[in-house]
């Protein structure tokens, strides 16, 4: 008799240290700081950015000082994007960052002719540039970028960033450095528009001039 009950007892400890493992297999992965928030490993074939899907200022109306800090997170989130999406297999939400349809229009087609199927590896990036007027932020941003062939390159791209209603967003980017970094399509199609406020997007013209340079329909 005692050893049935021994057994059952056996038994029945067996069965609740699989129901802890099966449970502790359930759980989700938790981040760095121990939220237990799921995180996806940044990887050149799963989502690329991982920040808020869009960035507020702290008025709803005026850019201020305060709002540096997150104008300079999104100008760097977008261009790590951009990086990304140098493979092709990659592709970019750009409406976190933009919201006029012409420079959003232009954007996704620089992104598309820059793909060359090459993975980016590595990015490092520091300002170069701020300047904080009272209706607009410029930003110059400084990389080094590495590839998975063992290359590396600097280059630098620059940032308008406005407040629209309460909203930070990029009115204009672009790398115009030169035809030996990894982003060339602004180098060749937009020098005579550089990055400016106002924007070239505010003027029709040049916009239609910048689409039938760049072959953009």
């Amino acid at each position: 008799m005692r050893l049935s009950r021994a057994g059952r007892y056996a038994r029945l400890g067996i069965l609740l240290t699989l129901v802890v493992v099966m449970c502790a297999g359930c759980k989700g992965s938790v981040d760095s700081d121990g939220t237990g928030t799921a995180t996806t490993p940044s990887t050149p074939e799963g989502p690329v950015s991982t920040g808020p899907r869009a960035w507020m200022a702290l008025d709803s109306i005026k850019l201020q000082q305060g709002d540096v800090d997150k104008a300079t997170e999104m100008c760097e989130s977008l261009m790590r994007d951009s990086y990304a999406a140098k493979k092709k297999s990659v592709s970019v939400d750009l409406t976190r960052y933009i919201i006029d349809p012409n420079l959003l229009k232009y954007s996704e087609f620089k992104l598309k002719q820059e793909a060359y199927n090459q993975i980016i590896t590595h990015v490092d990036v520091s300002i170069a540039k701020e300047e904080v007027h009272d209706t607009y932020l410029y930003l110059k941003l400084a990389a080094r970028v590495y590839n998975d062939i063992g290359g590396h390159s600097g280059e630098t791209m620059e940032f308008v960033v406005k407040n629209v209603n309460g909203r930070l967003v990029v009115t204009d980017w672009g790398a115009l450095g030169g035809p030996a970094t990894f982003s060339e399509f602004d180098f060749m199609h937009r020098r005579q528009w550089p990055i400016t406020n106002p924007t070239i997007w505010e003027d029709p013209a040049k916009v239609k001039a910048l689409f039938a340079e760049g072959g953009i329909q």
